[in-house]
């Protein structure tokens, strides 16, 4: 993803949403769009200036989620919403913070491995299972680091 200026979005009262770099109205999905696409987009309120891009990427959230994309499954929320009152919470969204940008970069390594054949992808092959097999470790390994880290060695370890 490139990094662009960052774009400032308003928002009104009446829930309409400007972009100031354009100075024109834009949908809920076009700001959608412009996330996709890379640009870094912060959400204001245009009379507070308060700060609503957490709630308003939210809302994108809720709407995809509510159009069948079903991205996040269902054990994956009730487990956010035990953590919202953790001890451990901010050790989780660091991890899944880099979670992501580890999931992101593997997809990016997969996606050029997979274009690189132009059109005559063989199916499944063994460079591409065995690329995603070392994926797949990589993020195993960091997590039972990441958990050691924060629970202390387990009993085997101290043997």
């Amino acid at each position: 993803m490139s990094r662009q200026k960052q774009i400032v979005i308003k928002k009104y009262q009446n829930r309409r949403l400007y972009n100031t770099a354009t100075s024109s109205y834009i949908t809920l999905d076009e700001l959608a769009n412009l996330i996709k696409r890379g640009d870094d987009v912060v959400v204001f309120d245009a009379k507070t200036n308060e700060d609503l891009t957490r709630l308003t990427l939210t809302q994108i959230i809720l709407e995809h989620e509510s159009h069948g994309y079903n991205m996040l499954p269902i054990e994956f929320l009730r487990q956010i919403v035990r953590l919202y009152d953790d001890s451990m919470s901010n050790s989780f969204r660091a991890y899944l913070i880099y979670m992501l940008e580890i999931y992101t970069k593997n997809q990016d390594s997969i996606r050029k491995f997979t274009n690189s054949f132009e059109g005559n992808m063989p199916p499944f092959t063994d460079n591409l299972m065995e690329r995603m097999s070392e994926l797949q470790q990589q993020n195993q390994e960091f997590f039972q680091n990441w958990w050691q880290a924060w629970t202390g060695p387990s009993k085997q370890d101290k043997k």
